[in-house]
């Protein structure tokens, strides 16, 4: 299973995403491409916008922005939104927690 945390209370401050799907054999998984790209992309915008700490290893990518700001908090809303249309299709391969840090 795909598990993503979000951290943060009144503004998100970072997300995590570890696991694999299991949907299928690696390199057919469509849901941990799906993930891996909706993560992806959002990292990289979210790096436009403020300085990230981010961690990216097999299984794993966890990124910390370090100014938080109504903008970074946006792009994160959307992201979740993404994901949550995602495991309406796919309930049994991807967990979505939120946590306050």
């Amino acid at each position: 299973m795909i598990n993503i945390k979000v951290f943060g209370d009144h503004l998100h401050t970072k997300f995590t995403v570890s696991g694999h799907s299991l949907f299928e054999e690696k390199g057919k998984d469509i849901v941990c491409s799906a993930v891996s790209s909706l993560s992806i992309m959002t990292s990289n915008y979210l790096e436009l916008k403020s300085s990230l700490k981010t961690v990216l290893k097999d299984g794993l990518l966890e990124v910390e922005i370090i100014d938080p700001s109504l903008e970074t908090n946006q792009i994160i809303n959307i992201y979740i939104q993404m994901i949550k249309e995602l495991i309406k299709q796919y309930p049994n391969y991807i967990s979505l927690k939120f946590l306050e840090e």
